[in-house]
């Protein structure tokens, strides 16, 4: 017999839960992700910046940067912040992206992820800016074409940026019915024209308006810019959803609750 824990239990039962939930509920259905092609936008090879923070993530940069660097489309830049990393990590960005022309790799001194986002951005050469975190990797190479295609060159496109799903882990079960949820009542009010947050891990940004929006406002603030520009973008009806999968981005799963919560 099997010598499961309360908690166990709790979180099996919850598993199920998901899995009842989404059979019975699909939100990110075929028909959701028909509804988005109808609203692409011309697409064009117009230059996109994607800017990667870092941070002492060298176990990330081996699993996940070549993920990035070999994205299919055809003016990519990648803008590399190393926030005073510590370990080996300014070391592998130079080994996986040597001989890249279309990377720009700059270290600056450890001010925290706000700092070193600020540096991305006003690094990037394309008005068009894409956000990321290292520790996740596309749905597809196509990730940025699809982001693109619906991308209206204004306020923010916001993304939909899962856990990746791992295989008999009932921890992994809690946390992708959690960020199902949340991405649920999220991408479904940013639908509505009432967004309210996003995800830095999946998320598109017109530099100018950006700009125009910290001159105002961010100064201002510790931490919170994404979800506060989302929200600027939602009151000036700038501020459009994808729901395509092929826009997806994954990202590595916390290993513990305590990671989990922290994270949250």
């Amino acid at each position: 017999m099997l010598n499961f824990t309360v908690i166990d239990y709790i979180v099996l039962g919850v598993f199920i839960l998901e899995r009842i939930y989404y059979i019975q509920r699909p939100w990110l259905n075929k028909k959701s992700i028909e509804r988005t092609q109808s609203v692409e936008t011309k697409a064009d090879t117009e230059g996109i910046s994607l800017i990667l923070c870092v941070y002492n993530e060298a176990k990330h940069l081996k699993k996940y940067l070549d993920f990035w660097v070999k994205l299919d489309y055809p003016n990519l830049e990648i803008v590399v912040v190393n926030d005073g990393s510590e370990d080996k990590s300014l070391d592998i960005i130079h080994q996986i992206t040597k001989g890249l022309a279309n990377i720009q790799v700059h270290t600056i001194t450890h001010q925290g992820k706000k700092k070193a986002l600020e540096t991305g951005i006003q690094q990037a050469t394309f008005p068009c800016i894409a956000l990321t975190d290292i520790d996740c990797f596309p749905n597809s190479n196509k990730w940025l074409s699809s982001m693109a295609k619906h991308f209206n060159k204004r306020g923010c496109l916001i993304g939909f940026a899962p856990y990746h799903y791992e295989k008999h882990s009932l921890l992994n079960g809690l946390m992708q019915f959690d960020m199902k949820l949340l991405g649920e009542d999220y991408l479904k009010t940013a639908i509505k024209g009432k967004a309210y947050m996003g995800t830095g891990r999946n998320l598109m940004l017109w530099k100018p308006d950006f700009i125009e929006w910290k001159a105002k406002y961010s100064n201002k603030l510790a931490t919170g810019d994404d979800d506060l520009f989302i929200q600027y973008s939602a009151q000036n009806n700038q501020c459009d959803v994808i729901l395509d999968n092929r826009s997806w981005v994954y990202s590595a799963p916390p290993t513990s609750i305590t990671h989990y919560i922290q994270r949250k």
